[in-house]
């Protein structure tokens, strides 16, 4: 938990009220560490939220926001699934359908589940890796054979 020192506008969404975060350190007691886990590293969120309160966080107490390639894994979603492509991608959706367990608007659980979701899109990605690679070599043998 972070002390956000502001007023709890979301207790009845995430349930963290101020007397949960009143010994919490502050944002820019753990932004060196957060810098050394995702500075120019890919971070994977579901719907761009984390990207934007991260870099709100950095403005509101004049931290520099450093590199961070965020990828929108509904975004993937979307364009993996066509079930999904234009409703439904949301994480409750997503876990719903491929089985996952998670606590939703629960930072950690969410954060479990995103990765959960990425994974059969990375095995899809892989899969249509490989099969473009077969493609190419198995042109490039009737390409040889030909000539």
């Amino acid at each position: 938990l972070v002390n956000p020192h502001t007023v709890f506008t979301n207790t009845r969404i995430h349930g963290i009220t101020k007397e949960d975060v009143k010994n919490a350190p502050d944002f820019q007691h753990i932004y060196p560490q957060i810098e050394r886990y995702i500075k120019d590293n890919i971070v994977f969120n579901h719907n761009g939220s984390d990207k934007s309160k991260f870099e709100a966080a950095c403005k509101k107490v004049d931290l520099p926001i450093f590199n961070v390639i965020w990828l929108n894994s509904a975004t993937l979603v979307r364009r993996t699934w066509v079930q999904f492509s234009k409703s439904g991608y949301g994480v409750v959706e997503m876990c719903d359908f491929l089985g996952i367990d998670f606590d939703p608007h629960n930072a950690a659980s969410d954060a479990c589940a995103t990765a959960k979701i990425i994974k059969p899109l990375h095995i899809a990605n892989t899969l249509q890796f490989v099969i473009q690679e077969m493609l190419k070599n198995y042109t490039n043998k009737i390409t040889k054979n030909e000539s």
